[in-house]
């Protein structure tokens, strides 16, 4: 990620797929921090970034932050919902997963 890292810095213009991928790095490292604070730099935040950390925090038990960003959406999908969904199977936090969809 470090030579990554430093590919992403010195781009003279990025797209939602260099933020992304950036953001899915960190994840998959467990650095949730640096993937928040990349996805935070995003101008326009797309269904996928926010996808992404929704599955990051679900992860690591971050059932809370998954639940802030998820709320944050402007415009949600079904593959969002269920990143959210499964969060809180994941989590289990059943009675809230099966009350997600009502929300």
């Amino acid at each position: 990620m470090v030579l990554a890292n430093k590919v992403f810095q010195h781009m003279p213009e990025r797209n939602s797929v260099s933020w992304n991928v950036m953001i899915s790095g960190y994840i998959k490292l467990g650095d949730l921090r640096t993937a928040q604070a990349i996805f935070d730099e995003i101008p326009d935040k797309s269904v996928v970034s926010y996808t992404a950390m929704i599955s990051g925090y679900s992860t690591i038990g971050g059932i809370e932050s998954a639940r802030m960003i998820f709320d944050q959406m402007p415009a949600k999908n079904v593959v969002s919902w269920n990143a959210m969904i499964a969060g809180y199977v994941n989590s289990h936090m059943f009675d809230e997963a099966l009350s997600t969809g009502s929300d």
